[in-house]
């Protein structure tokens, strides 16, 4: 849906015999909408027992941050106030040539 996934965890504490002891474990997060979180608790393997504390969350799925385009008063507002700062600079620049 757009989201964006935040590991959280990479590595698990797990119990087993030597002979179950897994190079990998994974995790189908297809089911996870904007919001939604996978946490310890929400596991099973096979053969294994999961050690690492059941309310650690594993991943997460956040809404994308968009940064919001400037819209057109942004960009004349921003015109408009640098205009007057130079027109400041101009005329404080005219003062102190009078006087010299």
């Amino acid at each position: 849906n757009g989201g964006d996934v935040q590991h959280i965890i990479h590595e698990l504490t797990v119990s087993c015999l030597p002979a179950n002891i897994p190079d990998s474990l994974e995790i189908n997060i297809e089911g996870l909408d904007i919001g939604d979180s996978l946490h310890v608790s929400d596991l099973s393997f096979e053969n294994i027992e999961i050690v690492t504390p059941a309310q650690q969350t594993v991943v997460s799925v956040t809404a994308k941050r968009v940064e919001a385009e400037p819209t057109e008063d942004d960009l004349l507002g921003e015109g408009l106030e640098g205009a007057a700062e130079g027109e400041g600079e101009a005329d404080g620049q005219a003062e102190a040539s009078d006087e010299g």
